[in-house]
């Protein structure tokens, strides 16, 4: 006898199959191209089924760009709020950041494939869904600004950010396409491993974590960029 679940659970398992099939469908066409009779076609229901859960292709691609932006910020601030001094914590964040695009690469592709194609004057959409990780990077900022390993780790945020995070999507996304044999695979278990370790020795070497960053006097204070207020 086959159990028969009730239509509040066959809904919400069809609306988490649709979410699922419509992220790998963006992550490999990207927002313009993916349509939503691929993403049915994926689910095994009609292209109609899915305006029963999400109005039209864009609701479908934002709620895709809130759910992996939500779990990342569960992620994120687990790490800059477990345990440790504040340079572990940071270090950790960086670990947790590999580890995370690992278990969802997807996440890798829709993010760059987010950013290729709002080029010109239009705005990445997922501006409006990275405001709760901004706001723990904020809340971890404000809470040890008195800190004085942090006082002296004197790294741009941009470049910090572009020598972790992009190494890690290009390794995911480009890598396998760019190796002459074809047959790279960056989710093995010790390529993981490997980039891991590369990506965390990047980001110590930019903060200096270790002896020198502990007897490094703190950094004095930066002045406010041309334009801004302090």
């Amino acid at each position: 006898m086959v159990a028969v679940l009730p239509s509040s659970e066959r809904g919400n398992s069809t609306r988490v199959a649709i979410l699922q099939a419509a992220e790998r469908v963006f992550a490999e066409q990207g927002f313009d191209r993916a349509r939503l009779e691929d993403v049915a076609s994926e689910v095994g229901i009609r292209r109609a089924s899915i305006v029963y859960y999400f109005r039209d292709k864009r609701e479908l691609y934002h709620t895709v760009l809130a759910d992996m932006f939500a779990e990342y910020a569960v992620s994120l601030e687990s790490a800059l709020f477990g345990a440790g001094d504040v340079v572990e914590r940071m270090e950790a964040a960086v670990v947790g950041w590999v580890d995370f695009v690992a278990a969802r690469p997807t996440f890798a592709r829709v993010l760059l494939r987010e950013l290729a194609d709002a080029g010109g004057d239009g705005l990445p959409a997922m501006l409006e869904h990275r405001g709760e990780v901004q706001k723990i990077v904020e809340r971890f900022e404000s809470e040890n600004s008195g800190d004085p390993l942090l006082s002296r780790i004197d790294v741009e945020p941009a470049h910090m950010v572009a020598s972790v995070a992009g190494a890690t999507l290009f390794l995911f996304v480009a890598m396998p396409a760019l190796m002459p044999s074809g047959d790279f695979d960056p989710l093995e278990p010790a390529q993981v491993e490997a980039h891991r370790h590369e990506v965390l020795r990047t980001a110590r070497r930019l903060m200096g974590t270790g002896l020198a960053l502990r007897t490094r006097p703190a950094r004095a204070e930066r002045p406010p960029k041309p334009g801004r207020s302090k």
